[in-house]
Order: C-alpha cells, then sequence, then structure tokens
C-alpha cells in the first residue's frame, strides 16, 4: 500500500469514531419517540466538582523504534447534579440525567442549573418497560446536524491534506533549486503554519482572558499527585512514578459553588521535589483571585497572562521558514 493510502487511512479513524458516536446518539434519540411522557419534580439541584482521571498518548520514535507513550493525567471538572422524581406504573422512581448525551462536565453547568431549580415541575421522558431509564430533554436535532457538519468538514480537510499535499510537491519540485528536497520543504512549511495558527489560537485566547471578571476563591487542595507514565516498545515496556502538583481552587458564581484547577504552566516530574514550588505557592487555605469565563462560569483560572507563549511560537514559525528556504536552494552557501 502506498504511504499516502497508510496516512490518509491513519487520519480517517478520527472522523470515524466521531460518526459512531454520532449514530450512537441517534440511535438513542430515536428510542425516545416510543417513550412516555409525564410530569415530574426537580428534587435537588446542587453543582459538584470531581476529579477526572485522563490517559494522553503520543508515538514517538522511527519505524524501527517506534514507542508508545501513555501519561495518566487528572483534572477537575463541574456538573450540574439534578434529581427529580415522577410517578410511573403506580410507583415513584428517581432520574438524575438530562439528556441521552455522555457527561464530560464543564458544560453548561450554570445553564443547567438555572433551567432546572430545586422545586420545579418538569417533563419527563421515561422508558415505560424501564421507568428507571428516564430523561428531561430529548437530544438538540441542530447539535447532531452540527456534529455531521463538522464530520464532513474534516474528512473534506483530510482528503484535501493528503492528495493536495502531493500537487504541492509537485509544485515544489518545479521552482526550487533542489527539487529532491520538496517533500521536506513542504513539511517544514506546513508546520511554520501549524506554529503561527496556535500562537494566534493563543494570542486570542489571552486577549479574551484579559476581559474575564473575577470572583474571590480559597484554595482547597493543596497537594502532590502521582501518576503513572507508560513507556512501551518494540521489546519491553516501562513505568515510571509521575509527580504532579494538585492545586484546586474554590468559587462561586452567581450562588453556583465552582472548583478549578488551572493555576498557569505546571511541571510534571519524576522527581517527588519538583511540584512542591507550586505546593508552597499555594497553601491549603490561601485566599485567591479567580478568573471566569463569563458565558461558561465553570472555565476558570487563577492567572490571565499567556505569557510569552504566542512571540515564541512565532520567532519558532519565522526559524522554519528560513530553514524551508534553506533547505529548497535559495539561501546561498547553505
Amino acid at each position: 500500500m502506498e504511504p499516502k493510502w497508510v496516512i490518509l487511512c491513519g487520519l480517517l479513524v478520527l472522523p470515524a469514531a466521531l460518526t459512531i458516536g454520532l449514530i450512537w446518539l441517534e440511535s438513542r434519540n430515536f428510542r425516545l419517540r416510543s417513550w412516555r411522557q409525564t410530569h415530574g419534580r426537580i428534587v435537588a439541584s446542587a453543582s459538584e466538582a470531581r476529579d477526572v482521571h485522563k490517559i494522553e498518548s503520543e508515538t514517538a520514535g522511527s519505524d524501527q523504534s517506534r514507542h508508545f507513550v501513555s501519561q495518566e493525567t487528572m483534572v477537575t471538572r463541574n456538573f450540574a447534579m439534578l434529581r427529580y422524581e415522577f410517578e410511573a406504573n403506580g410507583r415513584t422512581y428517581s432520574g438524575s440525567r438530562v439528556d441521552l448525551a455522555a457527561e464530560h462536565g464543564d458544560f453548561e453547568v450554570a445553564d443547567t442549573l438555572r433551567r432546572y431549580p430545586e422545586g420545579k415541575i418538569v417533563e419527563v421522558y421515561y422508558d415505560p418497560e424501564n421507568p428507571e431509564h428516564c430523561v428531561l430533554e430529548r437530544l438538540d436535532r441542530s447539535k447532531l446536524r452540527a456534529g455531521c457538519l463538522a464530520v464532513v468538514f474534516l474528512v473534506a480537510l483530510i482528503f484535501g491534506g493528503v492528495f493536495g499535499g502531493d500537487r504541492i510537491v509537485a509544485g515544489l519540485r518545479a521552482g526550487v533549486p533542489r527539487p529532491d528536497n520538496a517533500p521536506f520543504v513542504a513539511f517544514l512549511g506546513f508546520f511554520a503554519l501549524a506554529l503561527l495558527g496556535f500562537a494566534h489560537a493563543i494570542a486570542k485566547k489571552g486577549r479574551a482572558m484579559a476581559t474575564w471578571p473575577s470572583a474571590p476563591g480559597e484554595i482547597v487542595k493543596s497537594e502532590v499527585a502521582t501518576t503513572i507514565r507508560e513507556d512501551s516498545g518494540p521489546s519491553r515496556t516501562e513505568y515510571q512514578t509521575m509527580y504532579a502538583p494538585r492545586v484546586v481552587f474554590f468559587y462561586v458564581v452567581d450562588r453556583v459553588a465552582f472548583q478549578g484547577d488551572n493555576i498557569g504552566a505546571i511541571i510534571t516530574s519524576g522527581d517527588p521535589a519538583g511540584p512542591t514550588t507550586f505546593i508552597t505557592r499555594f497553601p491549603l487555605g490561601m485566599r485567591v483571585t479567580v478568573f471566569y469565563n463569563p458565558a461558561d462560569a465553570a472555565e476558570s483560572t487563577l492567572t490571565i497572562k499567556v505569557g510569552y507563549s504566542p512571540i515564541v511560537l512565532r520567532v519558532l514559525a519565522v526559524m522554519f521558514v528560513f530553514a524551508a528556504t534553506a533547505v529548497a536552494g535559495f539561501v546561498p552557501g547553505l
């Protein structure tokens, strides 16, 4: 199989997974047509913070020495915790789900709690064969359509990148002094564009964060957490204990309590003494100023400065552009 087809198949894994997820959501939403509807009442409505474990993986090395690195991380996310009761088949049932979508946290928490305050009378959809399966809302079809459009756009972008890349390389071969280096020139150019894109996104986020309002907060967790790093190679698998600072702060916005753990750049180290700087800087019980996103108060941080990251990324992009011109043969003497 040609390399470009291997690359194409690898890149199409993500849109394929998204498509399967959308089909699963649509099938579950279709089931709601046979569910019955009745009145219920919200008996509990509050926010809840949880520690969520994540596994981040990456591939490194060449084809002969390729190895996979999996790093366990932990983040604090906020969830809207609802409990409602309703009667069906002569019994009282209790439910907690708003809809059939997966709950990932930090999504419309305050808005959900405002829509469903304690004591509110609500409409409940339930499965007549098993009323314990119940929700308050059908999935928004517009969100499903938006997801389908996103998948189509992603697939078009992948095909355009893979097959359009051949044309770009062919054009470079005809226009650079060193045509054999055209693929490397294209790679360096694309990498420079990616760096500029990241720099623009970070700078834009920094400008938005500079306008965020603030709320008083308090450090409720300040400790060194341990995670596991797995390095899987062709011949063996190694495990290493990693240490990271876990600093969590508490704050309230519009009478809704939240917790966050964004304290800026942090360092994960194989040495337990590495994260102690952050623990010392943010001791338990310390009063802090929390900046939060007015559009979604669950997104918060203790620092609204992005530092020199955009500048560094732009400088790196310029260096890659210079390297591309040198590899292409446009720089005399190189």
